[in-house]
């Protein structure tokens, strides 16, 4: 003989409210305090792996005025996209404490790999080679690009990048720019 349990409704449960479908007053009030409860505990400072976006939107939005693009800073922090557009935006309230160090682990004066690399980083590294009295067909001439070169406007291809930094680094092993001029006289 197979006996089926029925259940009272045990009213003023938050399973009475979700599961059963109770729309009682004390059913919704129940749900109502503990989903509040639920909510604030969500949202609580006090949780030590959740930190403000702020910082890291700040540093979002150095290194997109920089020039790097969104799928870059991604990339090099391991995050989605999603995620540096919506704390660049503004719409993320916390963020995962590792999730925010990955991005602030990121230094805006350096390029990320397989990425197109911010003209600011480029320029410094053609201006201190210039600055060493080399010009810059002869640059680009023994980096192997284009004389027509001129950056992408905000950015330079991560392979043109490669080759000028073989170039920037030939010269200075060489003791030709770098910190082996400090313009001391005898």
């Amino acid at each position: 003989m197979s006996s089926t349990l029925t259940r009272e409704p045990a009213h003023g449960t938050i399973i009475e409210y979700v599961q059963f479908n109770c729309r009682c007053k004390l059913c919704e009030d129940n749900w109502q305090i503990n989903s509040d409860r639920y909510f604030y505990m969500r949202r609580s400072e006090s949780d030590p792996k959740k930190v403000p976006p702020d910082i890291v939107a700040d540093h979002i939005a150095t290194m997109l005025e920089m020039g790097f693009e969104v799928a870059a800073i991604a990339d090099g922090a391991g995050v989605s996209r999603d995620t540096v557009l919506a704390v660049a935006g503004g719409r993320a309230t916390r963020l995962q404490r590792r999730t925010a160090d990955a991005i602030l682990a990121l230094d805006p004066s350096q390029p990320i790999p397989n990425h197109r690399v911010p003209l600011p980083i480029v320029r410094a590294m053609l201006d201190e080679m210039r600055g060493a009295g080399l010009t810059l067909q002869w640059i680009y001439r023994t980096a192997g690009i284009s004389p027509k070169f001129q950056g992408n406007r905000r950015r330079c291809s991560w392979e043109n990048y490669v080759k000028l930094r073989r170039v920037y680094d030939v010269l200075k092993d060489a003791g030709l720019i770098g910190e082996g001029d400090d313009g001391a006289t005898a």
